[in-house]
C-alpha cells in the first residue's frame, strides 16, 4: 500500500489471453477483488477486447459500459488500462486512469504501429496529451506501447515518479521493449511498469524496472523514496 510520505506501493498487474469480452473484464474485477487498498492495477493493452478491428462498433460499445462498471468498483486503488472508444465516428486507443471512482485522466495513443496496420483503423492522439498526472502526491505518466520507442515523448514524462507501459509487443522483438524499458527507468531515474500479456506472437510479460533499471517481479511493492534517492545520488541539474 501506499503511505502519506509516498513510500511504499503494490503493483498488481492483470494477464489477458484469446478470452470474451466478458471475461476479460471479469479478469479486472478478479484482480481489483484481490488487491488491497491504495494498491496500482495495470492492465496491457487493449485489454477488454484486443484489436478486434471487424467488430469495433461493438468494442467501443464495450469499453463504455465495462468503465461504468469499473468505476463503480475502484475506490483507493488506481487502475490504468487502454480501450477502444468512439470519438466523431472515428477510433482511438486510449489509455484510462480511474482512482476513487473518477476518470482522473485520459489520453490517445499519439504512435500507431503501422507495421500492424493500426493507422487504417485506428485515429492517432495528440502527443501534448502525454502529461504526468497526480494522484496522492505520486507523478505518473503513461506511455502506450509503440510510444516507447520515441524519444521526445520520453521528455514528455519527464520528472514523474512512476511510468506505466501498457503494450501488446509482439515476441519477435522482446528485447527491444526490455531493453527500451530499462533504458527510460535509468533515463529519467524513476519506476518504469510495463505490462504486455497475449496470445498469437504477442508477448506475454510483465516487469517493473526501478530507477537503476534493475527488474522487479509485479505483484510486489516499489519504495516512491528510490526515485528521490536516486535523483540527489545523480544529479541531472544542468544549471
Amino acid at each position: 500500500m501506499i503511505s502519506s510520505s509516498k513510500q511504499n506501493i503494490t503493483v498488481g498487474t492483470v494477464s489477458q489471453g484469446d478470452k470474451s469480452y466478458e471475461a476479460s473484464l471479469q479478469l479486472i474485477i478478479d484482480k481489483i477483488n484481490k488487491m488491497s487498498d491504495n494498491s496500482l492495477i495495470i492492465a496491457p493493452e487493449l485489454v477488454l477486447t484486443g484489436f478486434d478491428y471487424d467488430n469495433m462498433d461493438k468494442a467501443s460499445e464495450f469499453t463504455n459500459y465495462a468503465t461504468d462498471k469499473l468505476l463503480s468498483l475502484v475506490g483507493s486503488q488506481i487502475l490504468i488500462f487502454t480501450a477502444i472508444v468512439k470519438k466523431d465516428n472515428r477510433y482511438e486507443n486510449e489509455a484510462i486512469i480511474l482512482h476513487n471512482h473518477k476518470v482522473i485522466h485520459r489520453q490517445s495513443k499519439s504512435r500507431l504501429f503501422t507495421l500492424g496496420g493500426e493507422e487504417k483503423h485506428f485515429k492517432a492522439g495528440d502527443s501534448k496529451d502525454i502529461i504526468p498526472f497526480e494522484i496522492n502526491s505520486v507523478k505518473y505518466a503513461v506511455l502506450i506501447c509503440f510510444e516507447i520507442r520515441f524519444k521526445e515523448l520520453w521528455k514528455a514524462v519527464e520528472g514523474v515518479d512512476i511510468i506505466i507501459v501498457p503494450a501488446q509487443w509482439g515476441k519477435i522483438r522482446e528485447n527491444h521493449i526490455v531493453k527500451l524499458s530499462q533504458a527510460l527507468a535509468i533515463m529519467n531515474q524513476c519506476f518504469v511498469i510495463m505490462s504486455s500479456s497475449g496470445d498469437c506472437g504477442i508477448l506475454e510479460l510483465s516487469q517493473i524496472y526501478n530507477p537503476n533499471g534493475d527488474s522487479l517481479s509485479c505483484d510486489e511493492k516499489i519504495k516512491i523514496s528510490e526515485v528521490a534517492k536516486i535523483r540527489r545520488y545523480i544529479s541531472m541539474e544542468t544549471e
